[in-house]
């Protein structure tokens, strides 16, 4: 079961009971789309390179996801053939810059972090000048990252008031979920920056000032520079 994001809108492929098609900012239950490849229909796999699938509706049983080549419409509709509509699928595999700087798309500022002391939490802030940070996968999780401070050797992390820091240590609050948006020129990528611990909270710049923001009224986005 997967949710089908446009990468260009950020928004979700959803369908009403009746077959309409669209997207949406929100992610809802109805956005949830079962895709399996179209000769082993018995289960779902892997998504390779060039597979052929079928993509029906989680939420409203029966209704697959169709599209009419004269008209170029995409609908939902209960398949009367018994061969199914075929959509063939080829992954876009984006790799994250292990070490890179982390820009902030609005405002062109790059996300740093500063202390007096090595034994004093950083505090982070946006600047004009590159800071290097570290990717650091998290074992056993998919697209989750302790975000390391290079120069501190510290790191990111949050807290549910929404006050972010850098830390010495990498505790559970520091694991983040990196998502990407868009891959951009010379290996740079667009993310969503979502903590791991604290449902809902991205990083965001509120008035010029870092915090975790639960819901925030749009996303904020950040560009990873290797």
């Amino acid at each position: 079961v997967y949710f089908l994001k446009s990468a260009h809108s950020s928004q979700y492929l959803g369908v009403t009971p009746e077959g309409n098609v669209d997207t949406t900012t929100t992610r809802k239950a109805w956005q949830q789309w079962v895709v399996y490849p179209a000769d082993n229909a018995a289960g779902a796999t892997d998504l390779n390179q060039g597979v052929e699938v079928v993509i029906t509706s989680r939420a409203h049983s029966g209704l697959q996801l169709m599209a009419n080549s004269g008209s170029s419409t995409v609908f939902a509709a209960r398949q009367a053939d018994p061969q199914p509509f075929r959509w063939t699928v080829k992954t876009n595999i984006v790799t994250l810059p292990t070490l890179c700087s982390i820009q902030h798309v609005a405002t062109n500022k790059f996300l740093t972090s500063a202390t007096e002391s090595s034994n004093e939490n950083g505090v982070v802030s946006v600047s004009t000048t590159p800071h290097q940070w570290q990717l650091m996968a998290v074992e056993g999780e998919q697209e989750v990252y302790y975000i390391r401070s290079v120069g501190l050797n510290q790191y990111l992390g949050a807290v549910p008031s929404g006050a972010v820091d850098t830390t010495p240590v990498n505790l559970g609050w520091q694991e983040w979920r990196v998502e990407k948006v868009e891959p951009l020129v010379d290996g740079q990528v667009k993310v969503l920056l979502w903590s791991a611990t604290h449902s809902g909270m991205q990083v965001a710049l509120v008035g010029g000032s870092v915090q975790g923001v639960i819901n925030p009224p749009q996303s904020t986005e950040w560009i990873l520079v290797p």
